[in-house]
């Protein structure tokens, strides 16, 4: 039964991989991406919403941060701009809340 299932997500997984290549949905998204505009403008936390996963690091560290989960374009961003971002298939690194960076 293991067996099956460990199949099953490896064919998932390459159709996939297969499909995304076809449509060409990887360059849609780094088209995506490109596009978007930042502001660094000081501005108030926002509430993230619904609609997105967040994790929180206890860390100070935002450079290394960006180097763990490989980040490869790193702009500074306030949290309007950096929230829309995230609603746009990106990912925004928040300012640190105490020492909490959500």
């Amino acid at each position: 039964m293991k067996f099956l299932i460990i199949i099953g997500i490896v064919l998932l997984i390459i159709i996939s991989v297969w499909y995304a290549k076809k449509t060409g949905v990887n360059s849609e998204f780094h088209n995506k991406q490109k596009a978007l505009t930042v502001s660094d403008t000081i501005d108030n936390p926002l509430d993230f919403g619904y609609k997105m996963v967040w994790i929180a690091v206890k860390t100070n560290q935002k450079k290394k941060l960006a180097e763990i989960i490989k980040l490869k374009s790193i702009k500074p961003a306030n949290w309007k701009s950096g929230i829309k971002t995230a609603y746009e298939d990106g990912i925004y690194i928040t300012p640190q809340i105490g020492e909490w960076r959500p």
